[in-house]
């Protein structure tokens, strides 16, 4: 039999130019669940989908991308205001139900949520546009593990932390590139503590809110413990449920725009908030790195649901000895994606949800670059979005989008080394995640515990589950998610428990009293000058200005100096330069050290009493030594937590080896006013506190109060202390505020005494500087009872992802 050479070419050009045909994915469950409820669109209140209250409203429009679009309108003054009350009617019950209780609701939830994963999957892929392999391989599963999670928080809550309570009516914001996800990182621990909850999802992803409420409440939430108003981000300050003083959490998810109005707005009511915020999100490839690992792994961290998780990469840092394979080969992957349809199976990445802005943001970035720097997939077919790679011509350390709300494109740059791809991962990172790839395992634990980001993935990327905590960190947000910690922030004391709370706080002078010059004619022998104290020694404020603090009768307590805007920059420089040192000590050495500073201020016990006492006005000399007795207490406390606080733990998550630790926050400024009882005790209780967990501290104490401050200040000098770990300054500290939170090396702010000027500096500052942790005490808590606050408030979880070996098999 012959061959025919022009048959088997005509196979051979066939299966050459075979291409797959398209399958698509089904949504007719999500498309009967949109027609069936569509026409009560509006708001989710009391346990039903209803329309908005009739009035002056606007009209809002969700368009998929995926020819279904929904209409419906909302009058927010009104739909805010039922939504509030509605939460604050059904929080008594629900708080009031036993752990198993609400454990039982939390686990019914899990239950039907993996009964309607399909269901879900549709709708969310109908409501944003993400594919369903997305929410189905990705998002639901994490969500199910959330609520399965919490519910076991739920029921063992009432024995763990006998001593908390839960916050109350609690408000969770996205933005419109918030993921499913994060509709869970709100509900599942509000409702476990025993919160109410409403959610304020923007409108571009409110129908999966919707579903999700309306399932909620067919598992057994009663009516009005989850509320749903949808929102368009256009008058945040104006928002009633922001500014309600009732409110007592306000945690939001999504973009930094979002996030940074929504702080401010809150600000002003003396709401506390958590935020994860999105920011840059770096991944280190060493020379030692599996190249066709890391390029497979870029492509799902980029680009995976369309890039709108919270950790989507932006920034790829290669060194230099692989940055030309690795540009082959990315280049050849990207340039091969298959873009396409929502519900098309066979595309690697979807067509993002029609955005006009995103649009024009990425023609932006295109036009700072060379068109031969830009890399994207050869087929795409997408006029809004498609993905972007921007090399550029020469290896570069220095990327050219920078501080950017949301990058549309993924940039690579170079690095010489390890040390130098950690220092830019750092500069340029957010704090939220990062990921390095490396075969060297010493290298890769060294350079996760030198990364500023509070989740670290070694050899992988985007690995998260609900007992490993994240921490937004710099721009990435403040507090936590998930996890334990995740839990608490939902949590109060039952009581609040004060500094020799037995006792009355005694009376200092007021604020106001006084002079430039001293009031009495005498003179002491000697002068006596108080100095500031930062870097290890006493220094002279910057200006060489002096006030005198006058008592009740005018006459003189102290001349002490007073600080200004410079005075502050030297002691946070001074801090910062001490800081990692300080926390490379182990904790016996921080612990000996502390328990020195408690034997020199029980030697100086009469001095201190004596100097109390000139402060105080109608106290006796008993009671001031019974503060200084207290100083001593409170400094022989945390020597003793020293080794034994910040252990970490470590755990097995789906098969990968996940090690939590608690790390120092950095440089926390202490702000302690005239109004704050008990000077020394709560000055040492804050900054002892801050110096335990690993912190630096710069402490500025209003000058009618700062003569134990100074004073103290000589006894520091004659320590073991490293020179910047506390630094103390006099001063108005109103006025030094606005200084002090706009201070981009300072990572926290604690604040006590009169709240009224704090709100306004937090709103003014909150969309120029890094989000900082703040708290805000109108007297200090103790920290020997509540010492799970001060720890939390002290320090922030690490997560680092090892992968295991596998070599002894299954």
């Amino acid at each position: 039999m012959s061959k025919n050479p022009s048959s088997s070419t005509n196979i051979r050009n066939i299966f050459d130019t075979m291409d797959y045909g398209t399958i698509q994915e089904g949504k007719s469950s999500g498309q009967a669940w949109l027609s069936e409820n569509k026409e009560n669109f509006g708001l989710f209140v009391n346990g039903k989908l209803t329309k908005s209250q009739q009035g002056a409203g606007s009209t809002l429009e969700v368009s998929t991308g995926v020819n279904y679009s929904v209409k419906f309108s909302i009058n927010k003054q009104e739909d805010y205001a039922i939504a509030l009350s509605a939460s604050h009617s059904a929080f008594p019950a629900w708080s009031a139900l036993e752990g198993h209780a609400r454990a039982s609701v939390l686990y019914s939830i899990a239950r039907q949520l993996q009964k309607h994963t399909t269901l879900l999957c549709e709708v969310e892929a109908l409501s944003r546009g993400v594919q369903v392999g997305n929410a189905r391989e990705s998002d639901v599963p994490a969500l199910i593990r959330t609520f399965y999670y919490y519910a076991g928080w739920a029921q063992i809550s009432e024995t763990d932390l006998p001593e908390w309570q839960p916050c109350g009516p609690v408000i969770g914001v996205t933005s419109s590139s918030s993921p499913l996800l994060s509709l869970a990182l709100f509900i599942a621990p509000a409702l476990a503590a025993g919160n109410t909850v409403t959610l304020l999802p923007h409108v571009s992803n409110c129908i999966s809110a919707f579903f999700l409420a309306q399932l909620c409440s067919s598992s057994g939430v009663p009516a009005g413990v989850i509320n749903v108003v949808p929102q368009d981000h256009t008058d945040e300050e104006k928002c009633p449920a922001l500014t309600n003083s009732s409110v007592n959490k306000i945690a939001v998810i999504g973009s930094q725009s979002t996030g940074r109005s929504v702080i401010g707005s809150s600000a002003l009511s003396h709401q506390n908030h958590l935020s994860l915020l999105n920011s840059c999100v770096p991944m280190i490839v060493l020379d030692s790195a599996d190249l066709d690992g890391v390029v497979d792994c870029v492509i799902d961290a980029s680009w995976i649901n369309q890039g709108q998780d919270p950790w989507s990469l932006n920034l790829l840092i290669a060194q230099e000895s692989v940055y030309v394979s690795l540009k082959a080969k990315l280049t050849d992957r990207v340039r091969s994606l298959k873009t396409g349809a929502t519900f098309e199976k066979m595309v690697d990445v979807s067509n993002r949800v029609a955005d006009s802005s995103l649009a024009e943001r990425l023609q932006n970035v295109l036009s700072l670059v060379s068109h031969d720097d830009v890399i994207q997939p050869i087929d795409s077919n997408s006029t809004m979005w498609t993905p972007t790679v921007i090399f550029p011509p020469a290896p570069l350390a220095t990327p050219v989008l920078q501080n950017s709300d949301e990058w549309p494109a993924l940039q690579v740059v170079s690095a010489r080394s390890a040390k130098e791809a950690v220092n830019i991962a750092n500069h340029y990172g957010g704090g939220l995640a990062a990921s390095i790839w490396t075969e060297n395992s010493a290298l890769s634990w060294e350079s996760s515990l030198n990364l500023k980001a509070s989740t670290v993935w070694v050899n992988s990327y985007g690995s998260t589950d609900a007992s490993v905590p994240i921490t937004g960190r710099n721009s990435s947000g403040s507090g936590c998610f998930l996890g334990k910690e995740g839990f608490l922030e939902y949590l109060q004391p039952r009581t609040d428990s004060h500094l020799l709370s037995n006792e009355d706080g005694p009376s200092v002078p007021v604020i106001g009293h006084t002079s430039l010059l001293p009031a009495d004619p005498e003179k002491p022998d000697i002068d006596q000058t108080c100095k500031f104290f930062y870097g290890g020694g006493h220094k002279r404020p910057s200006s060489n200005t002096y006030k005198t603090v006058l008592d009740s009768k005018k006459k003189t307590v102290a001349v002490v100096p007073e600080a200004n805007r410079k005075d502050v920059r030297n002691a946070v420089e001074a801090a910062l330069k001490a800081q990692p040192s300080w926390w490379k000590r182990d904790s016996h050495n921080r612990a000996q050290i502390m328990y020195n500073l408690a034997e020199k201020l029980t030697a100086r016990q009469n001095h201190f009493a004596k100097s109390l006492l000139k402060v105080y006005e109608t106290v006796s000399e008993d009671k001031c030594r019974q503060e200084v007795d207290e100083c001593v207490k409170l400094l022989f406390h945390y020597a003793a937590i020293c080794d034994k606080a910040l252990q970490s733990s470590s755990q097995l998550v789906n098969g990968m080896s996940v090690h939590v630790m608690r790390e120092p926050l950095g440089v926390v400024a202490v702000t302690l006013q005239a109004s704050t009882h008990y000077c020394l005790a709560s000055l040492i209780a804050l900054i002892g506190c801050a110096i335990t967990f690993g912190n630096v501290c710069v402490a500025v104490v209003d000058m009618e109060c700062s003569l134990p401050a100074l004073e103290l200040a000589l006894l520091l000098e004659a320590s073991e202390l490293p020179a910047g770990v506390i630094n103390i300054l006099s001063g108005d500290t109103s006025s030094l505020l606005p200084t002090i939170c706009g201070h981009m090396d300072v990572n926290a702010v604690w604040f006590t005494g009169n709240q009224k000027s704090i709100p306004a500096v937090i709103k003014a500052e909150s969309t120029k500087s890094n989000l900082k942790q703040s708290w805000i005490m109108e007297q200090v808590l103790n920290p020997v009872t509540l010492r799970q606050i001060y720890e939390k408030r002290a320090s922030q979880t690490k997560a680092v992802w090892l992968p295991t070996i596998a070599s002894f098999g299954a």
